[in-house]
């Protein structure tokens, strides 16, 4: 776990080889830790005052650090100590380092894309018009810097629900390949793929936009946009399986096999597979929720009246009667 004392010892060198990877990794996982990173140096700057080190001569410091540095290349197990007034001004230069680069990053006119992104684990997170973001795993999103001052635009590649902040002067933006939707205040489930992209709103009004096609989607419907030609498709939706990277719930309600088999792999990391693939329209309804895979799978099979197949760590459903 990251604390500001952990970042004080790092700043400061005393912390330790494991402590400092942490560090490291932790900056390196997410732009959102480099900016609290940024912040922190910044407020530490200003706050410490300054070290008296008119009793200790510097560069005979310097000097024998560096002469310590030579020997233990030589002498592996020996531990060089650096003077803790040495340490304060090496620090003092590394916040001052910090905070230029914090003030380059964010001076008007910087055209910054900031990222985000959850990897392997759902992620969620508040964008600076105060808007709430869950990410589904292996997705990202990107926005500039000039988000919530002049525009309100959001880069989305994956699946994500957003609960978007009102504001009538700046519409919220997502954009995909050529798919737009444009709110100004709703809360909604977007998916992108490569050949469609999947619009569910639970709250308020979504604009839906694909070249000259418009479509308007209201709480309880949900529209297609498929990639290449064809128009959106908008229809109710009957379920809430959407959710399920959020609530940890899978609901469903006359909801195709191939969507929750889908969701499953997503959230469990397993490899099931349809042995026809028109298995994958047929409809269930029922709800899991922290239930074993297996115990999942097992409910599926007794109400489709479907067969597992464990083979080469793939669970294959087929029916009964092969």
């Amino acid at each position: 776990m990251i604390t500001d004392q952990l970042l004080v010892r790092f700043l400061t060198g005393e912390a330790k080889a494991a402590e400092r990877e942490t560090v490291r990794q932790w900056l390196e996982s997410s732009v959102d830790n480099r900016q609290y990173y940024d912040s922190f140096v910044s407020a530490v700057s200003i706050a410490s005052p300054e070290a008296d080190a008119s009793h200790i001569d510097v560069d005979a410091e310097w000097n024998t650090f560096m002469a310590g540095v030579a020997a233990q290349a030589v002498q592996k197990t020996r531990v060089l100590r650096l003077h803790p007034v040495l340490l304060r001004v090496a620090a003092v230069v590394l916040l001052v380092a910090g905070a230029a680069l914090a003030y380059l990053l964010t001076r008007p006119g910087t055209d910054r894309i900031i990222q985000l992104a959850s990897g392997e684990a759902v992620r969620t997170a508040t964008l600076p018009d105060g808007s709430m973001i869950t990410l589904n795993k292996r997705s990202s999103l990107q926005y500039n810097q000039a988000y919530n001052s002049s525009n309100r635009d959001i880069q989305l590649s994956g699946e994500a629900f957003f609960s978007v902040a009102g504001n009538k002067e700046l519409p919220f933006i997502i954009r995909s390949g050529d798919v737009q939707v444009a709110v100004l205040g709703t809360s909604f489930n977007i998916k992108t793929a490569a050949d469609k992209t999947e619009i569910i709103v639970e709250s308020g009004k979504v604009r839906v936009e694909k070249a000259d096609a418009v479509i308007y989607l209201e709480a309880g419907e949900k529209a297609t946009v498929y990639t290449g030609g064809q128009l959106p498709l908008k229809r109710s939706n009957e379920d809430s399986l959407y959710s399920y990277y959020r609530t940890k719930r899978f609901v469903c309600n006359g909801t195709p096999l191939r969507e929750l088999v889908d969701a499953l792999n997503n959230v469990y990391g397993e490899q099931i597979v349809l042995s026809d693939d028109k298995d994958g329209a047929l409809p269930i309804t029922t709800t899991f929720t922290n239930k074993p895979i297996t115990e999942i799978v097992a409910v599926i099979c007794a109400t489709l009246q479907l067969k597992a197949v464990e083979q080469n760590h793939t669970i294959i459903l087929q029916k009964r009667n092969r």
